[in-house]
């Protein structure tokens, strides 16, 4: 989720970075690009990398590691077509 932030305009818009590299990940907004997958209208599943090291965290406390673990982040009910659309209304076209 945090690489939606890349190409914000606002003067505090880099917070949503933290120590991420820039990577354009399917919606450029910098460059006002999208690479969707298939046509687009599958839900999407955002995780912070925020979230993604408070799992990993808590994960190396367990005392018994599992083969397999799993996390999901926030279920938005939106699709990447609606994304790229509230994304064009944040950005003002």
């Amino acid at each position: 989720m945090n690489y939606l932030g890349f190409g914000n305009t606002k003067p505090d818009g880099h917070k949503a970075h933290g120590y991420l590299a820039h990577f354009p990940w399917i919606i450029d907004l910098s460059k006002r690009t999208a690479d969707v997958p298939g046509d687009g209208e599958k839900m999407i599943v955002y995780t912070r990398a925020e979230d993604v090291g408070k799992f990993v965290a808590a994960a190396t406390q367990l005392e018994v590691w599992e083969e397999h673990s799993d996390m999901a982040g926030e279920v938005t009910r939106m699709t990447f077509n609606q994304v790229i659309r509230v994304c064009e209304e944040v950005c003002g076209e």
